[in-house]
Parts: structure tokens; C-alpha cells; sequence
């Protein structure tokens, strides 16, 4: 029975290989596959991913990323470094799906959360330099994609300008507020009175003088205007237009 298992779990490593489909590696008893595509440099005695279902892997010569080879990097010593199978380092450098972060240190670099990393001296976005963000002081908000360190806050790579950093805070991953602004992807929502401001979802707003989805004024005669808020769909019309959203596809207007 053992002899019986074995043989189909080795029949199941060396066909389907390390992912299944045609959407990752195949690793075959002569060549190895990426995609339906042959790797030709590829060596399959000494072929092996980086780990389960990753986009990273290795032979005896080189490493791959997505099948093409990384020509930078050290075989002997890469390894994966999250869970979601983005970073990878070796003795020098780090690699953020498969390209190489010129100013990252190997030795002190660490993952924050699924989008923000940081080392001794440098703080990233994915792959993306924040310049003037301090590793010191960094943390990110809530779980969204705001941070702030001790000078300044940021929206995925972007600096906010003008920002209240002491009466900063996250509404939703999206939107936030200091005791001035309303701001929708680290972007100022213009003409929005934060004073009767209303968050009717964490995407439609309100204020005295207009509606706001997505950060973008609308345009609604308030006097005449109505709105409904469904499971997906929503609606908000006036004596003019009706708009629609996610009700079929996108905005709809009438």
C-alpha cells in the first residue's frame, strides 16, 4: 500500500509538478514548462520552485521569476521572504516580482504588512521608493493603505500636502479626514464641507451642497434630489438626471 502511495504522489510531483494548469511551472523528467512554454535554459534534475504555487525558481544555474531568468540573482542563496510570494532575496539584493529594488539592504529588510516593507534606511511601497519616509517612524494606518511616519502622511507611495497630521485619521481603506479636508485616495476632495459632511457608504458622500462618489462631486440639485442605496446598487437623482451605479455596469446616465 505505502509502495502504491508513493508511486502516486511521485507521479503527481513530476506531471502536474509543483502548480497545476498552464499557468505555472511543469516540471517534466527533461524540460521544464512556464505557461505551456518550454524554459530552455532550464535545468529539470535540479529544477525547484521557491515554494508552493510561488512565481520563484531555481536550478543548479540560474533563478526564474515567471520562467525568465533573473539574471542578478544567487542561486545558492535566494529564498522567498513573504507568504504571498512577491519578495525574494539572495546575499545582495531584494526583488519585488522578479525585478530588483536598486536601494534595498538584504540584511535588514523586512515586510510591514502585504503592501509596505521597509530596511535600516529606506521604506517601500510594492516596488516603489517612498523618499522621504523615515523606517524609524513608519507604520501604517489601520488596515488600509494610509502610513505616516514622524513628518508626513502618505497614500501607497504618495506624500499627502497640506495634511493635519495630528488630526489625521482613516475612515475606510480609501477615505480620511483631518479637522480641514475630506480626502479620497490621498487626494482632497474639492468643495466638500466637511462640517454636514455624511458618509453614506465608504464610496458616496454627502454634504449640504452636492453628492460625492469616489471622491467626485456630482453635481445634484440638492433641493430635488433623492438617492436609494441598495446591496450593489446604487441610485441618486434630481429634477434633471438620474445616475446609476453598479446597478449593470459602471455609470449610467439618464
Amino acid at each position: 500500500m505505502k509502495k502504491v502511495v508513493l508511486f502516486f504522489m511521485t507521479i503527481f510531483t513530476i506531471n502536474t509538478s509543483i502548480t497545476m494548469g498552464c499557468y505555472y511551472y511543469d516540471i517534466r523528467q527533461d524540460s521544464v514548462e512556464f505557461a505551456c512554454k518550454k524554459i530552455e535554459e532550464a535545468d529539470s534534475e535540479t529544477f525547484q520552485t521557491l515554494d508552493f504555487f510561488s512565481s520563484y525558481a531555481k536550478d543548479k544555474n540560474y533563478v526564474y521569476y515567471n520562467g525568465k531568468i533573473i539574471k542578478e540573482a544567487d542561486v545558492r542563496t535566494i529564498e522567498q521572504i513573504d507568504k504571498l510570494r512577491m519578495y525574494v532575496k539572495d546575499k545582495k539584493d531584494v526583488y519585488y516580482n522578479g525585478k530588483r529594488l536598486p536601494f534595498a539592504d538584504p540584511t535588514t529588510f523586512e515586510l510591514i504588512n502585504w503592501s509596505f516593507a521597509k530596511d535600516k534606511k529606506h521604506v517601500y511601497y510594492n516596488e516603489k521608493l517612498l523618499n522621504s519616509a523615515n523606517p524609524e517612524t513608519f507604520e501604517v494606518l489601520e488596515y488600509s493603505l494610509y502610513s505616516r511616519d514622524g513628518k508626513n502622511i502618505y497614500f501607497e507611495d504618495k506624500r499627502l500636502e497640506g495634511v493635519d497630521i495630528e488630526t489625521f485619521g482613516v475612515i475606510e481603506n480609501s477615505l480620511s479626514k483631518d479637522k480641514r479636508y475630506v480626502y479620497y485616495k490621498g487626494d482632497k476632495i474639492k468643495d466638500l464641507d466637511i462640517e454636514t459632511l455624511e458618509i453614506l457608504t465608504p464610496l458616496f458622500l454627502k454634504d449640504k451642497n452636492d453628492f460625492y462618489y469616489e471622491g467626485k462631486k456630482l453635481n445634484m440639485d440638492m433641493k430635488t434630489s433623492h438617492y436609494t442605496i441598495g446591496a450593489w446598487c446604487l441610485k441618486v437623482e434630481d429634477k434633471n438626471k438620474k445616475l446609476e451605479y453598479n446597478c449593470k455596469d459602471g455609470w449610467s446616465v439618464e
